[in-house]
């Protein structure tokens, strides 16, 4: 037995030990095509060990000693196509392994053109387009889970529903069904430049789903800073929803709700009546230090808003706070729903 053949023996058993000292012992072997062959064999192996790091290396050395292999054009057309046909399954695999860039760089040291185009060609056929962009492994990942309902509301249409839906208007489930399980109910009754309605009923659904805790919720975003028409539909809409609102078991509490901008930690700011000042601090301050809470109960003093609701709900059943939060809230869900927590 010749040595070259006792050499490639030794290779090709080592490869299923060691494959990275198989693809050193290669280095002794002289015929290009043949070192391939085995090369090849030790990246089978190193991909099914994961091995990531060197099955690139040894793709990047088998592609190399082929493109020199290849650009030399004093091989016979038997070995310079098989020669190719190695070159192809390797680009395939090095830019299934790692990126599709990484091949289109190899094609291009290709010097035949027409060579060059066909592979480009075989392999955009197989597996690719080429691209700048590196390929990214992308994962899913739950983030959330949320349940979602669709409000529904069976009436008959007149104006002030109309305007109501067309600006925006939204009323949690429960008030749209009848149903007055909640002694806290949530007005935002402003306008940003975003909608408020995902966060409201978010908590609103949370709440429900998770905690079989209930609060309601009423958004009516003013566009016209509650002109006259504004606060028609808003009386005539709040009493429409709001009219068994006598069989909520206990004392409601409306929050009139609005956001300011950030002031670098979330913030409370809560205008209530003097008997209510002592209890809803006792609640909050439950959250700690990871909110400031600001009462004053002169902050908020008249205004079309207050009095429109004052009209509608009656001061010995229900008991309206203004109730600000900065915009630290919006981007917090977690805080945000402690807050409303800590309400019930």
């Amino acid at each position: 037995m010749s040595i070259k053949v006792i050499l490639i023996t030794i290779i090709g058993k080592t490869t299923e030990l060691n494959p990275i000292l198989a693809i050193k012992l290669t280095e002794y072997i002289k015929n290009k095509l043949l070192k391939v062959k085995l090369l090849f064999n030790a990246a089978r192996k190193l991909h099914e060990k994961n091995n990531r790091a060197e099955l690139f290396n040894t793709l990047k050395k088998i592609i190399e000693i082929l493109l020199i292999s290849l650009n030399n054009t004093l091989g016979d057309k038997k070995s310079q196509k098989l020669t190719t046909e190695f070159l192809e399954d390797a680009l395939h695999i090095l830019a299934e392994i790692e990126n599709p860039k990484e091949a289109d760089l190899a094609i291009n040291r290709i010097n035949n053109q027409e060579l060059k185009e066909r592979i480009t060609k075989d392999l955009f056929n197989i597996i690719y387009v080429i691209v700048d962009e590196i390929r990214t492994k992308i994962e899913s990942e739950v983030v959330f889970s949320q349940y979602y309902l669709l409000n529904t509301y069976i009436s008959n249409i007149n104006n002030n529903l109309k305007n109501f839906s067309l600006s925006g208007g939204n009323v949690s489930n429960n008030l749209l069904a009848g149903d007055f399980n909640f002694n806290i109910a949530l007005l935002t009754l402003f306008s940003f430049n975003f909608s408020i309605f995902p966060l409201i009923d978010r908590v609103y659904s949370d709440l429900k789903f998770n905690s079989n805790k209930f609060i309601a919720y009423y958004i009516y975003p003013s566009k016209e800073n509650y002109n006259e028409r504004e606060l028609v539909v808003l009386k005539n809409t709040l009493i429409q929803f709001f009219r068994n609102f006598t069989n909520i078991p206990s004392l409601l509490h409306i929050f009139n709700l609005d956001f300011i901008p950030y002031v670098g930690k979330p913030t409370i700011i809560i205008s209530s009546e003097p008997n209510l000042v002592q209890i809803l601090n006792s609640k909050i301050k439950r959250m700690g230090d990871a909110v400031n809470l600001i009462i004053d109960e002169s902050m908020f003093e008249g205004g079309k808003i207050y009095d429109t609701l004052t009209q509608i709900f009656p001061s010995h059943q229900c008991k309206i706070i203004n109730l600000l939060l900065s915009y630290e809230f919006i981007n917090d869900y977690s805080i945000f729903k402690k807050f409303i927590e800590s309400l019930l």
